[in-house]
């Protein structure tokens, strides 16, 4: 598939309300992290603590659809202003939505059935979408062409088939969209079963977040445009060692280190995968940058993020390189990485 660029982000996390605030907030060091309501016991003193986490703060407490629709909104919101400022004129385009992982606690949507908790008649992605154009205000078509409920693998896997309709001739302008939270009782409720919730007695786990990330893609090279998409690699099966090979192959000529920003969550064993399969590949790399650090870990939305960051950073003029790796491990087997490159002048 031929490469395509980003024109446009529009971003929602707790650090801003857009993607140059929130990338820049994550430049300076700043982390908006404080209690949650939710309590664990401490296996060492019994003391029962609060557990910390990364929320967006003027939806604070607002869970499920109502905190999906939120984040979307603000999100479209966002990529109308920041396409304004850059002279970019947006058009009817078909969405490719990320939800949260199906088989999460607190993801009962998107026609997701189930016996114990029915689904509500408009928690449908359908009427997310909906609901976030009317309330966002977004003046052209948006037709919701794909769906993908994987959680990080899902976001990916949206940005390829926006690709390849882009490739095609299908769409002109593609819009990708990941929305997620990791802050609702249900699933802070979920890790705590599963020892993954980073807490006063657990300190390798994840720290939860949320955020929503829409970009706003067009086939081919444009100098005017913010980061150039060159290759999507999925794989199952040794998937982190194959996505950083098969990658690095396509940097050799520029003959540089690689330039990571992965979504490495504070757990242990995703630290020790992508450390081996660093190993493993025998890459140099120059930096690696970890947006949960800033974020916490944002689920669907955090491979954009990483995309986000990596377009602050080219247009900022602070870059590690003029490409950048974005790694993605999903709780299931996929494993991903996106090749960013900076925008080259004259080229289109």
């Amino acid at each position: 598939m031929r490469p395509v660029t980003i024109q446009a982000i529009g971003m929602v996390t707790p650090l801003g309300l857009d993607w140059a605030t929130s990338c820049a907030a994550a430049r300076a060091g700043l982390v908006r992290s404080a209690q949650l309501d939710f309590k664990v016991q401490r296996p060492d003193t019994n003391d029962v603590e609060s557990v910390n986490g990364h929320q967006v703060p003027f939806i604070a407490g607002v869970e499920g659809f109502g905190l999906r629709l939120a984040l979307l909104t603000g999100a479209l919101r966002a990529l109308l202003k920041d396409a304004e400022s850059n002279g970019i004129r947006l058009s009817s385009s078909r969405l490719f939505l990320a939800l949260p992982d199906a088989g999460r606690a607190g993801a009962n949507s998107a026609s997701q059935e189930d016996d114990d908790d029915p689904q509500e008649p408009w928690d449908t992605p359908e009427c997310l979408v909906a609901k976030a154009r009317q309330f966002s205000s977004w003046p052209f078509g948006l037709e919701l062409a794909r769906i993908e409920r994987s959680g990080r693998g899902g976001a990916v896997a949206m940005m390829q088939a926006a690709m390849a309709e882009l490739d095609s001739g299908a769409c002109q302008m593609a819009i990708v969209a990941a929305v997620d939270s990791l802050v609702d009782e249900d699933v802070l409720e979920q890790l705590q079963a599963e020892g993954r919730l980073k807490n006063p007695g657990l300190a390798s786990g994840a720290s939860p977040g949320e955020a929503c990330a829409v970009l706003c893609l067009v086939r081919g090279e444009s100098p005017k445009g913010m980061a150039v998409i060159q290759v999507v690699e999925i794989h199952e099966q040794d998937g982190l060692r194959r996505v950083l090979r098969s990658l690095a192959s396509r940097m050799k000529e520029i003959n540089e280190p690689m330039w990571i920003i992965s979504d490495l969550n504070g757990e242990s064993k995703q630290a020790s995968e992508i450390g081996t399969a660093i190993v493993a590949s025998r890459i140099r790399v120059s930096q690696s940058w970890l947006p949960a650090v800033s974020f916490g870990d944002t689920g669907a939305a955090s491979p954009f993020l990483g995309i986000a960051m990596a377009a602050a950073a080219w247009r900022r003029g602070y870059s590690a390189a003029d490409r950048c790796v974005v790694l993605t491990s999903a709780d299931a087997s996929a494993r991903a990485g996106i090749l960013l490159a900076r925008p080259r002048p004259g080229r289109s």
